[in-house]
C-alpha cells in the first residue's frame, strides 16, 4: 500500500510538470489495483500535422507483487482540420520490472498506433470521444529480461467542457519474458479517470 502511495505521489508530481506546459493534454485513472498516469504535449508541426511527445506510467499491485511501467512516447496524429477519425503513429519506448514469479527488468522500444473517433463531428454531434493505442516492441527491440511487449488500450470520454473529460478505458499489457520456461506478465484492467487538456 505504501508503494502505491508513492507511486500516486509520483505520478501526481508528473502530472504538475505536465500541466505546467502549453497546450498538454493529462490523465489520471485508477481501479482497485491499478494506476496510470499519462500526458503528452504538442513539440513540432510537420506538414500541417502535430507531433506530441508523451509519456505515461502504469503501476499494478495485486497479490502482494508490485509492477511498473514508464513509457515515454514521440508520435504524428492527423489533426490537420476536425474531422471524425483521427489516425496517428510513432515510436514508444517502455522501461519497468515486473513479477510474474521472480523480479524482472523490462525495456522495449517499439510502434505506436493510435486512433480517436470524435462523435462531436458526426450527424450525432454527441461530446463523446473513443480513443484506441496499440504498442508492440518485437523481440529484435526488447533487452533486459524481455522477449517482446505489447500493450492495447480503448477508451470513451464524455467531454464536460472544452478542456475535461471523463471516462472508463480498458487496458492490457502482455510481457514475454526471455527466460527459462518462457514466463510472461500479463494484466488487463477497466480503469476510470479524467483528462484535462490546457
Amino acid at each position: 500500500m505504501k508503494k502505491r502511495i508513492l507511486f500516486m505521489l509520483v505520478g501526481l508530481l508528473g502530472v504538475l510538470w505536465v500541466s505546467s506546459l502549453k497546450a498538454a493534454e493529462l490523465g489520471l485513472f485508477i481501479s482497485d489495483a491499478n494506476l496510470l498516469v499519462q500526458g503528452e504535449q504538442e513539440v513540432y508541426t510537420y506538414s500541417g500535422n502535430p507531433v506530441f511527445l508523451g509519456g505515461s506510467l502504469f503501476y499494478s499491485e495485486k497479490h502482494d507483487r508490485d509492477n511498473w511501467l514508464i513509457s515515454a512516447n514521440l508520435k504524428v496524429k492527423d489533426l490537420y482540420q476536425p474531422k471524425a477519425i483521427n489516425l496517428g503513429l510513432g515510436f514508444q519506448a517502455t522501461a519497468g520490472k515486473v513479477k510474474p514469479n521472480l523480479s524482472y527488468d523490462v525495456f522495449g522500444i517499439g510502434f505506436l498506433f493510435v486512433g480517436v473517433v470524435n462523435l462531436e463531428h458526426t450527424t450525432s454531434k454527441l461530446p463523446v470521444e473513443i480513443e484506441t493505442s496499440l504498442f508492440y516492441a518485437p523481440p529484435i527491440l526488447s533487452f533486459a529480461d524481455t522477449e517482446r511487449i505489447f500493450s492495447w488500450s480503448i477508451g470513451a470520454f464524455y467531454k464536460v467542457n472544452p478542456m475535461a473529460s471523463v471516462g472508463v478505458r480498458y487496458d492490457i499489457y502482455d510481457v514475454n519474458i526471455d527466460k527459462p520456461g518462457d514466463p510472461s506478465w500479463d494484466e488487463s484492467c477497466l480503469l476510470v479517470g479524467a483528462k484535462i487538456r490546457f
